[in-house]
């Protein structure tokens, strides 16, 4: 059985991300499928699911291999709740995500890309905590140009702002599975392990 490298992407929809927030987050989901399509290790490990949050936060795409993949359409409205939206993540990779038996080995350690433009409305704290104690590594994207980084910094592993995104940028950022896959000899239940992130294309701001 094919070791997977499960990428999460969890994008936010509510109303705050209508117009460019929004416009840049669906151009990062495609930029992040057509990198992974470009590579033949991670075309055959990594597989693929969204999840969206506003009102409710709702699993759009379920773990899926990334040749079955379908890009979904993102479009903004309603209020934020990221307190669902990990909660339900956390869940998904339960769920989901193989772990070692003595019958298999299990998944490489889930990657998350969390896409919002950084305001948070609801509670997070304890929806954080199961993430973290699930050792799951949360890269923030923040589409948009205004942004309060103060939440976001205690959510995410590493986050980068989409200031003056230009042509290539995207797709230099989502490189990072396939960066990381050379890199990761850690299991999903390893949760010691802490492989570096590759360091960001020149053009993205890091802001941690």
């Amino acid at each position: 059985m094919t070791r997977r490298l499960p990428v999460y992407i969890v994008v936010d929809c509510s109303g705050s991300m209508a117009g460019n927030p929004i416009a840049e987050a669906n151009r990062a989901v495609q930029a992040l499928y057509c990198c992974i399509m470009q590579d033949p290790v991670t075309i055959e490990t990594v597989w693929l699911s969204v999840v969206t949050f506003s009102d409710s936060a709702t699993q759009i795409s379920p773990l899926t291999e990334a040749c079955d993949f379908v890009i979904p359409e993102l479009l903004a409205a309603g209020q934020k709740r990221l307190g669902l939206a990990l909660t339900l993540l956390s869940e998904c990779v339960e769920r989901e995500v193989r772990k070692t038996t003595g019958d298999q080995r299990g998944d490489w350690k889930p990657l998350v890309f969390l896409l919002t433009d950084g305001a948070i409305a609801d509670s997070w704290e304890s929806p954080v905590q199961r993430i973290r104690d699930q050792g799951l590594r949360i890269i923030g994207l923040v589409c948009g140009d205004e942004c309060d980084l103060s939440v976001l910094k205690r959510i995410t592993t590493s986050a980068y702002l989409f200031r003056d995104l230009g042509p290539g940028a995207a797709s230099d950022l989502f490189r990072i599975p396939s960066s990381l896959f050379g890199a990761t000899s850690y299991k999903m239940e390893d949760l010691a392990t802490d492989v570096p992130l590759p360091p960001p294309p020149p053009v993205i701001i890091i802001d941690l």
